[in-house]
Formats: C-alpha cells, sequence, structure tokens
C-alpha cells in the first residue's frame, strides 16, 4: 500500500465517521488491518479504528481497542511476549470471552454446555455498557475460517464482540473516558503535542521502556511496578538521566548498560511513535526526581522542549551517528525481521525520506544547542570505542559518579560474555557505501542538514 493509498483510505474512514457511520468506518478498518503490509501504518490504523468506534457506541469500543493484534505483531515482533494471530485470538477467548459460554482451549471444539441467560452477568457490578443482555454466542466455525482466509483483525474482533462486556472489571464512565484520552494522546502526540499534556493529566506514571504497544491496563500495571522499582533506586541515591537517541545508534546499548550499572528501571517521557513522540512535562519530572534512565527517540521541537523545561530537565544526553549508517543498520535489522533483503528496500523515495529524517532529527538538536537549551551530545563512534569514558562522564555529570566502578564491572561481563545489546549489531558506520547503491550517494548527501553534517564532521 503506497501513501498515497493510505492517505486516500483514511479520507474515506474520516468522511464515515463524520457523518455518524461508525459501523462503516470500522469495517473499513478492519479490512486494511488485515491487507495492510506496513506495520505502522496497521497501527495507525488500529488507533483510528478504536477512535472511531469508541465515538461510535461504547459496546464496539472495546473490541476495536484491541483489534489489530495482527499489525501490533508485525510492529512488535522482536518482543517475545507477542505471538501471532491464533494465539492472541486463544488469549482473547481465555481472558475475555465468558468462560460459561465458550470453550477457551481452543478452537476446535464446539460451544460448552450453555447455561441460562444472564447468569455470567451476576458476578459484577451495574455495567457502563450500553447493551441490555448478553450477546450471542460466537460462531467458532466462522472465527476458524476468518483465520483461515487471513482476517486475523476480523476473528479477534469476531471473538470480543461476544464477550460480555461486564467483563472488564466493570469500569466507571471515567475509567473508559481516562483511557480513551490516553489513545487519543497517542494518536495526537505526532500531529499537535500541544494538546497531549491536558490529555494525559491522570496519568503520572511515565511508560516503561520498549513497552509501548501495551494496553491500557497492562500498562497500568507494568508503570506502578515500575515505579516501584524506581522508587528503591532513588532510596539507593540513583540520579534520574534523560537521554534522547536517534534510532540505531547504539541507543538500548547506552540506555540499558546505565539502568543495569544503577539497578534502575528504563522508562520513556514521551508518548507516540519513535521520532514524532510528544514529551509530558510530569513523565520529565518523575524521571527527574532520581531512580531512572530513559530510553526515547524525541526530536527538539518546540512543544518537546517547552515540556522539558516544564518537567524541571538542566541537562539532556543527545546521543547521534552519522544518519546514512543509522539508516542502513535499521534496514539491516529490518531484513533481520521480515527476511526480505537491505538491498531489496533500496528504491530512491524510502532512501532520501529516511536519511533526511534522521538527519533533520539531529539538526533539531544542533539548533536547540545553539539556542541555549542545556544538550550534551553523545557520539556513536566515541560510544561503541570507548563505552566506559563516556558512560563515566554521564554519571559524573548526573552526579552519580560512585556508580563508575560498577559500571565498569558491568562493562567487563558484558565483554567476557560477548553480550553487547539485542539491538547492536556490526556497529560499522561505512557499511552503507557499499550497500545503497552508488548513485543514490551524491542525493542522500544533500539531503542531510548542513548543521547536521558539521556536528559529526561527515565526509560525501
Amino acid at each position: 500500500m503506497t501513501y498515497d493509498e493510505q492517505v486516500e483510505l483514511l479520507g474515506r474512514v474520516n468522511a464515515l465517521e463524520a457523518e455518524g457511520r461508525h459501523r462503516e468506518a470500522v469495517a473499513l478498518c478492519e479490512g486494511a488491518l488485515d491487507g495492510a503490509e506496513i506495520p505502522e501504518f496497521n497501527l495507525a490504523l488500529a488507533r483510528n479504528h478504536y477512535a472511531i468506534a469508541v465515538r461510535g457506541n461504547e459496546v464496539h469500543a472495546w473490541p476495536a481497542m484491541l483489534a489489530a493484534f495482527d499489525g501490533i505483531a508485525k510492529r512488535c515482533e522482536q518482543q517475545p511476549d507477542v505471538v501471532h494471530a491464533l494465539g492472541i485470538c486463544r488469549w482473547v477467548l481465555g481472558l475475555f470471552a465468558d468462560p460459561h459460554r465458550l470453550d477457551a482451549k481452543g478452537f476446535s471444539h464446539r460451544h460448552a454446555t450453555a447455561v441460562p441467560a444472564g447468569r455470567w452477568w451476576e458476578a459484577w457490578s451495574e455495567p457502563t455498557s450500553r447493551d441490555v443482555g448478553p450477546p450471542a454466542l460466537v460462531d467458532l466455525g466462522a472465527v476458524e475460517q476468518l483465520l483461515a482466509d487471513g482476517q486475523h483483525v476480523r476473528a479477534a474482533n469476531a471473538l470480543l464482540a461476544a464477550a460480555p462486556p461486564a467483563v472488564r472489571h466493570a469500569r466507571e464512565p471515567e475509567g473508559v473516558a481516562r483511557e480513551a484520552r490516553y489513545l487519543l494522546a497517542t494518536l495526537l502526540s505526532s500531529l499537535d503535542g500541544d494538546k497531549v499534556a491536558g490529555l494525559l493529566s491522570a496519568d503520572e506514571y511515565p511508560p516503561p521502556g520498549d513497552h509501548d504497544a501495551q494496553h491500557y491496563d497492562r500498562y497500568l500495571l507494568t508503570a506502578a511496578g515500575i515505579r516501584r522499582e524506581q522508587l528503591r533506586a532513588r532510596a539507593a541515591g540513583v540520579p534520574g538521566i534523560v537521554i534522547a537517541s536517534l534510532p540505531k545508534s547504539a541507543s538500548e546499548f547506552l540506555s540499558y548498560t546505565l539502568a543495569e550499572t544503577l539497578r534502575a528501571p528504563v522508562l520513556r517521557v514521551t508518548i507516540g511513535p519513535p521520532l514524532l513522540g510528544t514529551v509530558h512535562s510530569k513523565w520529565v519530572a518523575a524521571v527527574l526526581e532520581g531512580g531512572a534512565v530513559t530510553h526515547d527517540h524525541f526530536a527538539a521541537t518546540p512543544a518537546n522542549l517547552a515540556a522539558l523545561k516544564e518537567g524541571g530537565l538542566n541537562e539532556i544526553w543527545v546521543l547521534v551517528r552519522d544518519p546514512r549508517a543509522a539508516f542502513w543498520s535499521y534496514q539491516r535489522m529490518q531484513s533481520e525481521y521480515d527476511g526480505v533483503a537491505a538491498a531489496a528496500r533500496m528504491d530512491r523515495a524510502r532512501v532520501l525520506h529516511s536519511v533526511k529524517l534522521f538527519g533533520n532529527w539531529i539538526a533539531t538538536w544542533v539548533k536547540a544547542r545553539d539556542e541555549g537549551f542545556p544538550v550534551r551530545f553523545v557520539f556513536f563512534r566515541d560510544l561503541t570505542e570507548s563505552p566506559g569514558p563516556v558512560m563515566g562522564r554521564i554519571l559524573q555529570s548526573r552526579g552519580g559518579g560512585r556508580f563508575v566502578p560498577a559500571l565498569n564491572d558491568v562493562l567487563q561481563l558484558r565483554a567476557e560474555q560477548g553480550r553487547v545489546s539485542s539491538n547492536f549489531r556490526q556497529g560499522d558506520d561505512e557499511a552503507w557505501r557499499a550497500g545503497v547503491p552508488a548513485e543514490l550517494h551524491a542525493a542522500i548527501w544533500d539531503a542531510i542538514d548542513e548543521r547536521t553534517r558539521q556536528l559529526l564532521g561527515l565526509k560525501q
């Protein structure tokens, strides 16, 4: 699906929503989610899907919110807890479906013995859904056929739509609204950052790092648990360290090595997709209280810089790398996930767009530094060649100098075990020259902002 086709599809969905034709809009999203090949677009559609359904009828909102499992699985293939669509549907059955009416062991069995209608309802307080009675039994044969046809989103929705709305811990309307605000903030984060703070006013816990695909309930549970870890680390005198990193610049290596050294959790101060996410000032303040390290990829937009200042930030470490090398590293990582050779991705539009995006991301931080914002740059080559001194300098600057010996122990143990980072690969800043077609070299050089070239001392 091309970018223009994505825009056209979202336009059709929004038009249906504006006319109040929510079910048609949801159906259009379902079809696209089952067929789209671009994971990021699948995730965007999932959010749109939820937003449409929650405004049309709360009964349909919950099935929609948990839809797009297949797309989210593609988006998060590197996470071991994300499984294929059939496994996800089994999980849906076990977690949401009424065990009195559905056989949660799998799709090969038919319905279990039915019970009088409404029996499952008695164990719960008054439901907030507009449904007036129990939903109909799901046709498991139809679900099997949907799966066989590759329509995983429709299959998940069919199961969820048949699950009792009351099996949601009988949430009050404010609980539903709070979740809707959180998801809406995720959607708006890359469009209108100024609106995010108000939407997230009730969410005080920063999201745990690298758990951004969690549903809201799981986010609350995970964030609360991480909060306890942060309090323990803070009591031990661990500082708070805010880092913004260009993707594929050894960001995981930097953040998680520091976290392992400090025995502190990894958090995020943004909501939304990498590079385009929006900083929430309350989450910045929570990290700066101490006991945490961030793993984030946000740009130095005016909204983000304002939120960082409002959160009390007086120093931010920004990890940067040659955008051409970062682009090539990202393509190689993607090849490991989907089996498509990196060379097959080298169309001109993709290469120029990605390199320019990475270069402009760096340029936002150069501009912020030049305008007086407390930016401390960390260079990929320095980090990978001399990690001890680079990370030691960060610890010293944040008042954590006493942890430097522990840092050296962690780095030595990692070296002995041959363990650097799950995302760290060759680290060759010149490998892109052989991977990217030579006829594109001049064009991608022109696409890199001059401020980025000067900061990194790049050569064509």
